[in-house]
């Protein structure tokens, strides 16, 4: 297998078909996908995937064929070296949180909690932030999974938090992601 990792994006608008045929491509290219996260938003379809070739193969015509076969499926790509971090054994173990924000929609949501986590050089991993309805209420709702140290002062992050929610009139909930996936599971 080769060494060697690479980044795909692919966006535009969206319809049925178009995870699959990028899939096919990648598997006729013998790519194996390491991660894959795709979303829709409004009717945008964007999708980013980290891959890595079973086999050494020309990247040039991987990208010819992925333009190929964005172009029929209406969508555009990026293809582009993926920067490969070398694991450490002596990497402090990160706890992961499960960070909810659930109010009305304003302006300043994403900003203000993703402020209190950059100031407290928290790392988001995954980040959703959308309006839903419930009961004829239409609320915003933030969800942040995130990678705090383990000497992370947990009452300093829940005060900043809570003050930042208390600030946009809204409600925080913080839970390690151990817990808030065992209440979720289907």
């Amino acid at each position: 297998m080769s060494q060697e990792r690479f980044i795909l994006t692919v966006i535009g608008k969206d319809h049925p078909g178009i995870v699959a045929g990028i899939a096919n491509t990648l598997y006729e290219y013998r790519c194996n996908i390491q991660e894959l996260n795709q979303t829709v938003l409004s009717d945008e379809f964007a999708m980013i995937l980290l891959l890595q070739p079973t086999s050494d193969i020309n990247i040039q015509k991987l990208d010819e064929s992925l333009k190929k076969r964005c172009e029929g499926l209406g969508v555009t790509h990026a293809l582009r070296t993926a920067t490969i971090i070398p694991v450490s054994t002596t990497q402090p173990s990160k706890d992961k949180l499960i960070i909810t924000m659930i109010g009305s929609d304003k302006i300043g949501i994403v900003a203000g909690v993703t402020s209190v986590l950059a100031d407290m050089n928290i790392n988001i991993v995954e980040l959703s932030a959308k309006p839903y309805t419930t009961h004829d209420l239409t609320q915003y709702a933030v969800v942040a999974r995130v990678e705090v140290e383990d000497d992370m002062d947990m009452l300093n992050l829940s005060k900043a938090l809570e003050d930042c929610a208390k600030t946009l009139s809204m409600e925080i909930r913080v839970q390690s992601q151990e817990i808030f996936s065992a209440m979720h599971k289907i």
